[in-house]
Formats: structure tokens, sequence, C-alpha cells
């Protein structure tokens, strides 16, 4: 389960534009004096830090060295910066809040429950906002542009050779500090390619979005060793 949260998206951004405007040459001159790879990893955790409970809606491109073939998934992401997610897709649903991680399948109408350890854990959606730095080291920062917009392409390198995730490039909008595009590299050799709606404050109460709201009749499956047949979470 820990690679299929890993596959969802990781990463904010802001949304693409739909024409291309020229970029001026100062922008991009001043984007290249600005651009390095550590002080634009700081501006962008710095960026997210400020925020509250956030929301977006992605699109990823899996592309399986292994199976040799692609897959396309979307959905929408809330999280915060006290390390709560939530992650839903036409096929699953996962909600992390503090230490516990619920994973809802309605085809089987089954949840799963996991206590983690949120500080030895890596490759949360949280991770790459807040805390990219614990766990990557940047290699070097380029500029580039996406949709119009100058960007800092950073390239980035994960710590031990036992992460999840092994390599990371990220495109910065070197104005607002939102990532608009991501593309990494996981332990099984995948390549994931992301893309990203616009970034909006959420609205609902964080209690109750970072909460398990699965259907009653659900089984609820507890590791290690703990199983139950019916669920007593109140919906939302």
């Amino acid at each position: 389960m820990r690679q299929r949260i890993i596959k969802i998206t990781l990463i904010l951004v802001a949304g693409t534009a739909w024409l291309f405007p020229a970029v001026s040459p100062a922008a991009i001159d001043s984007a290249q004096t600005a651009c390095g790879a550590v002080a634009a990893l700081d501006r962008l955790e710095q960026s997210y830090r400020q925020r509250g409970s956030i929301t977006f809606t992605f699109k990823q491109r899996t592309i399986s060295a292994v199976f040799n073939d692609e897959s396309v998934q979307s959905g929408r992401v809330w999280l915060d910066a006290a390390g709560r997610f939530r992650v839903e897709t036409p096929q699953e649903t996962f909600v992390k809040n503090n230490d516990t991680l619920w994973h809802w399948i309605p085809a089987y109408n089954q949840v799963t429950i996991r206590e983690v350890d949120s500080a030895a854990q890596s490759g949360w959606p949280t991770d790459f906002l807040w805390t990219l730095r614990r766990d990557f080291l940047p290699m070097d920062c380029n500029i580039d542009t996406i949709g119009g917009a100058v960007c800092h392409k950073v390239r980035a390198t994960a710590k031990t050779n036992t992460a999840a995730i092994q390599h990371l490039t990220i495109w910065i909008n070197a104005l607002e500090y939102v990532v608009r595009r991501a593309e990494y590299t996981d332990y099984n050799d995948d390549r994931v390619e992301l893309e990203f709606s616009p970034v909006a404050e959420d609205k609902v109460d964080t209690s109750l979005r970072y909460s398990p709201d699965f259907p009653d009749s659900a089984e609820v499956v507890t590791f290690p060793q703990k199983k139950h047949q019916q669920n007593s979470n109140t919906p939302r």
C-alpha cells in the first residue's frame, strides 16, 4: 500500500495557462540570477508553510519499467502543514491524521487502518512541500518556462539508496514559488509525471476533512492483527 500512496500526487502547484505569452528577457535574467537549488527549495518550503489547509486536483502518468506499460490516474488532494492529508481517486481514498492512516476501497467495501511513524516515514504528499530537503539533496537549478511562466527547474536526489523516490525534478514558478510540474523515478525504476490544477484554500472544517468518513457497512481491517466487521465512523 505504501507504494500506491507514493504514486499519488506529491507536489503542490499552480495551474497551467492555455495561452503561452512571450517571456521577457528581463524575467529570465532575474530568475537566472536567483536560481540556486538550495535557495529555491528553501523558498518553496517557506511558501507552503505560510498556507493553511489547501486542495488541488492532479493528473498522473506512470510509466512502468517492470511491466512495460503506462497508466493514468487523476483525483483530488487536501493537505496541511501539520502533516495531515486526504487523497481521493475514483478507485480509493487515503486519509492520514497524526499517526493513523486509513485506506478505503469502495469496490471491496473495506477500510484498512494502519498506525504509522510519521517521523520515520518518507514519501507522504506533505513531505514534498514542507520537509523536502529533509530527504533530498539538491543537485542543480536551471531556467525553464511552463505556460509562459519562468520556472526554476530543480533536480534533487534521495539521501539514501533505499528511499522510495530516488530522483526528483520539480519546476518551481520563479515569481510565486509554487511547483508547476514534477517528475520522479521510484525504487522500481517507474517514472511518474505529474500535472496539477491551481491551489485553493480548503474551506471545510479540517477536523472533519482529515477524519475517516467511510460507510458503517464497511469491513474494517486493522493492522497488524485486529479485524472488525463494522465501521462505526459517522459520515461527514
